[in-house]
Order: C-alpha cells, then sequence, then structure tokens
C-alpha cells in the first residue's frame, strides 16, 4: 500500500487468494499469484474517507466477502442508515 493508506485495518486473506485491505481512497486488494501477490489494487472508492468510512462508527464495521462467483472480493458495511455493499470494479 502506498503511505498512508492502510492506517485503518491491516488486510484479510481469502480462501481464494485474495488479500485485501481499507485505505484512505478506498479498498485496495491484491491477488494471489501462487508464490506471493500481485500488485494493489483499488477495487472500490465506496469506502473511502472521503466517503465518511474513516468515522470510528462506520469503519470497524467494513467487511470483505469472498465470492466466487464475483471472481473476486465484495465489500461491506454498516454506513448512517443502511448497510452498503460493493462489488469489485474491474
Amino acid at each position: 500500500m502506498t503511505s498512508g493508506s492502510s492506517r485503518r485495518r491491516s488486510g484479510r486473506r481469502s480462501p481464494s487468494g485474495w488479500r485485501c485491505g481499507c485505505g484512505v481512497a478506498g479498498i485496495l486488494c491484491a491477488a494471489s499469484t501462487g508464490q506471493g501477490f500481485g500488485a494493489l489494487t483499488l477495487v472500490t472508492t465506496e469506502f473511502s474517507d472521503a466517503n465518511g468510512w474513516a468515522a470510528p462508527q462506520y469503519g470497524p464495521t467494513i467487511k470483505v466477502v469472498y465470492e466466487p462467483s464475483l471472481q473476486g472480493p465484495e465489500v461491506c458495511g454498516r454506513g448512517g442508515n443502511d448497510v452498503i455493499c460493493a462489488r469489485p470494479s474491474w
């Protein structure tokens, strides 16, 4: 992760080989190469600081779900009034 982008939550590794974490700009993920991980990719900006997710009541609710049919992670979190989910933008 680039400087300043990993201050909220450590990454989580999925059974499918993805590793994701929250950053200032949103959710960043890297796919397993079998011998390590590829480059980080910003998969959604929905959960960015600019969208209010740095607030202590919202940031900790962010969860990354790995559904094989999505071919990548889906991210959900509890916002002000709703649970919000976003899928990768690739």
